[in-house]
């Protein structure tokens, strides 16, 4: 027959509540408890005996098992693999610190060495000297290594395990001892490969191969079944140490495995919740100990040794989980946030925070009597401070809306749903990765268009004014034409398409269809059965296609001539329009798009309409070369470059602000380099640079510095070469932010230099739009900025 607590007697109530923990024991520590079953079981059995002293005893052992337990890593491997660096990572500590391990590119590990954990010192990593010897004998190398003093082993390898790997793992198999594979610098495997692969690359494939010939060359020196870890010293949340993490979880006994997870870096949700999962573990012990000894029920007082441990245990939890105030001066440093601003975030900090008229004991009853017991209380401390560090691992990149608001020409929907999924996870490492894979995927991306119409259709002057053009066809092969500042677009003029016996499926075998992205189809007057015929063609291919009827201005002129009392250039415009779509109509293509433009002033009729049309049908990554390839045309244009460099510019600073390096305050030499190559490709991007402005001066038949007096980029240039170049910075980037609404110590903060970038870019942006103002054409003459595609 059961009975509540309440009805059980004072004796009673110790021995049916300790019952009643053992057996939810799962429950109590989220089914990740790491007590032995034998424990449990023993316990279980002393307590149905009433042997609670001896119960005491058992739970004493455990909790100083789990409190004295020492855990000793080794780390080998061949000199340059990233031993080193590893055993830094894997301790938390910045590889320039007084107690870092020594990397470098030469070998720095002559000697055994030890590392203990900065917050744990009964976890040491052993740095052991290099294997890569010619005459390597692994029995003595592990002789003098010192073998039994570790607990396993990490075989390292930057490229593929060789023999000595294979010796070292087949000796240390043989002595009883645990190893693992690691085969590290995965992060410049990928970066190397995406460079000299941009098309092809494909991150899964890549560490697949690495993978597969990690396994064949261990197999073939005769290591049966391997396990091969593939990691990134800079990015342990990335790649396979969460894998490794949990293996060793696995393999380690149980007094140690607890110690082994609170020495763990926070980085992912997952490790925080393991490190969770083992303090509620040692929380149920005490808890269980403290209960068999106490018949005293809670009476809502809270002694002052009591209050004095609940200090101590919350100061323990944030310093475990990276959250006491030592901690977050670094998070500050590495986020250019206020120590206030972090503390913001999270909650922890407030749990034992008083009011004016409350003493902590009172404040502590009130925790008390919603959570039960003084060890609950622990629990929901416990769980306050690993939720701070969720916070901390994710939150504090995430930007607030008026910085991640972006143009779309960089990133898809799904790829900014997936960073934000990513961030909130913790998954830093994946997002830097990601975002560095889509910002060089930008630059050098290929972009192939291709243009084609009848002879006379203006199709190479639209292309730039270096083609051929004139009376009589010109174009007799498909001939590209580079833009001069991004060679990776190029503009394809075809063979004209007006012969009687134009055949499509021969024309586009000659003119190598594949390698287009999409074709523009031009007409100077009607449209006619050789456009229907390649357009079906094309159709069969699933390639994207667009009618353009050239020549605009000119049927405009005529008209204008011709009836000068009733011309109206909208009904003109809807009369070529409609004639267009009445063709295609009848000829089966209903869905064709028609765009009505003049090959010399691009910023009127259709062609922002195309251009739109463009944006929105390429691919992502193909879009932002599409949009920075574009002359200057109109404001509108330049606001479309502004806002997909604004885009760049966001990307770069969440990935700079994921990896934690962004400069704590001011700039440094480095910076102000960098800045000047933002500003001068900012310059270049929208025709700023010397070589456009000199183009301008010539067309206007100006002298280029009258050209230049409005311009104001040219003096951020100037401020750079000054000597007090960093504090005017400081100065101009505040007054920037000021104007603009922006908090520098608030929410995601992309740092000094990322907000000089934006300061820079609507300055040049700026001098774009001067040059397109109507009274500089009134001062200077009739310049007609983009009169061509290429604007050359």
């Amino acid at each position: 027959m059961e009975h509540s607590l309440s009805s059980l007697s004072l004796k009673e109530k110790p021995n049916a509540l300790a019952s009643s923990i053992v057996n939810n024991y799962e429950t109590e520590t989220g089914g990740r408890g790491f007590l032995p079953q034998e424990n449990i079981t023993l316990l279980k059995s002393v307590l149905k005996e009433g042997r609670l002293e001896e119960a005491v005893a058992i739970i004493k052992e455990k909790i100083e098992d789990m409190d004295k337990a020492l855990l000793n890593i080794a780390i080998t491997g061949e000199s340059g693999t990233g031993k080193s660096t590893f055993i830094n990572a894997f301790r938390g500590t910045s590889h320039e610190g007084d107690d870092a391990a020594n990397t470098g590119v030469v070998e720095t590990t002559t000697e055994i060495i030890p590392y203990e954990h900065p917050k744990f010192p009964n976890v040491k990593l052993w740095d052991l000297p290099g294997i890569g010897t010619p005459n390597f004998q692994p029995k003595l190398y592990l002789e003098q290594v010192n073998f039994n003093s570790y607990d396993f082993f990490f075989i390292v390898s930057s490229t593929r395990f060789r023999d000595n790997d294979a010796n070292l793992a087949q000796e240390i198999r043989k002595m009883g001892k645990k190893f693992y594979f690691v085969r590290t610098k995965i992060d410049s495997d990928l970066d190397n490969e995406r460079k000299a692969k941009p098309r092809s690359f494909k991150e899964e494939n890549v560490l697949q191969q690495i993978q597969e010939n990690c396994l064949q060359n261990l197999r073939k020196v005769g290591i049966e079944d391997p396990q091969v870890f593939l990691i990134s010293n800079f990015e342990l949340a990335s790649f396979d140490f969460p894998k490794l993490q949990d293996i060793l979880v696995e393999e380690l006994p149980a007094h140690k495995r607890h110690v082994f997870l609170l020495s763990l870096p926070n980085i992912s949700e997952a490790a925080i919740n393991q490190k969770k999962a083992a303090l509620q573990d040692k929380i149920w012990l005490k808890a269980l100990k403290s209960g068999l000894r106490s018949t005293v029920p809670f009476v809502g007082i809270i002694k002052e040794d009591s209050i004095a441990k609940l200090q101590k245990t919350l100061k323990n939890y944030q310093s475990l989980f990276g959250v006491d105030d030592a901690s977050l001066r670094k998070i500050a440093q590495k986020s250019n946030r206020s120590l206030e601003d972090l503390k913001k975030l999270i909650k922890s900090p407030d749990l034992l925070t008083v009011k004016k008229d409350e003493s902590l004991s009172e404040k502590l009853v009130k925790y008390a009597e919603v959570v039960f017991s003084i060890y609950n209380i622990q629990l929901h401390f416990l769980n306050t401070v690993a939720d701070d560090a969720k916070i901390l691992l994710s939150k504090i990149w995430e930007p607030p809306a008026k910085e991640r608001s972006t143009d779309g020409s960089l990133l898809t929907k799904d790829t900014l749903t997936w960073i934000q999924s990513a961030l909130e996870e913790g998954r830093l490492g994946e997002v830097a990765s990601r975002i560095q894979e889509t910002l060089e995927a930008s630059e050098n991306i290929p972009l192939n268009i291709a243009v084609t119409g009848e002879s006379g259709s203006g199709k190479s002057t639209f292309i730039n004014d270096s083609a051929s053009t004139g009376v009589v066809e010109t174009t007799k092969e498909a001939t590209p034409y580079k833009h001069p500042k991004y060679p990776n677009v190029n503009f394809w003029d075809l063979p004209g398409i007006g012969i009687p016996d134009f055949h499509p499926e021969t024309y586009l075998n000659k003119v190598n269809i594949d390698q287009y992205d999409f074709f523009i189809i031009f007409s100077a007057s009607r449209f006619t059965v050789n456009h229907v015929k390649l357009v079906q063609e094309i159709r069969k291919m699933k390639k994207k296609f667009y009618f353009v009827r050239s020549m605009v201005d000119k049927d405009l002129e005529n008209e204008r001539k011709a009836k000068p009392s009733t011309f109206s250039q909208e009904k003109v415009l809807q009369i070529i329009r409609d004639y267009c779509l009445k063709y295609f109509n009848d000829e089966c293509m209903s869905e064709a798009p028609v765009f009505l433009v003049s090959n010399f002033d691009l910023s009127v009729y259709d062609f922002p309409k195309l251009e739109e049309t463009l944006i929105k049908d390429l691919p992502a990554c193909k879009r932002h070369a599409f949009l920075l390839a574009l002359p200057d045309v109109s404001k509108a244009v330049i606001d479309r470059k502004k806002a997909a460099l604004r885009e760049r510019i966001w990307l770069q600073a969440l990935k700079t602000g994921a990896l934690a390096t962004i400069p704590v305050a001011g700039f440094f030499l480095n910076d102000l380099v960098t800045l000047n190559n933002h500003l001068k490709h900012y310059r270049k991007v929208f025709g700023m640079d010397d070589e456009s402005l000199l183009q301008v001066a010539r067309r206007l038949g100006r002298p280029v510095e009258e050209i230049k007096v409005p311009l104001k980029s040219l003096d951020l240039e100037a401020l750079i070469k000054e000597e007090s170049t960093i504090e005017l910075l400081l100065k101009l980037v505040e007054g920037f932010c000021s104007a603009n609404g922006i908090i520098l110590s608030a929410g995601f903060h992309f740092g000094k230099t990322y907000y000089t970038q934006l300061l820079f870019l609507n300055t040049v942006a700026d001098d774009a739009k001067i040059l397109l103002q109507k009274n500089l054409a009134l001062e200077f003459g009739n310049y007609i900025p983009g009169s061509c595609l290429l604007g050359v």
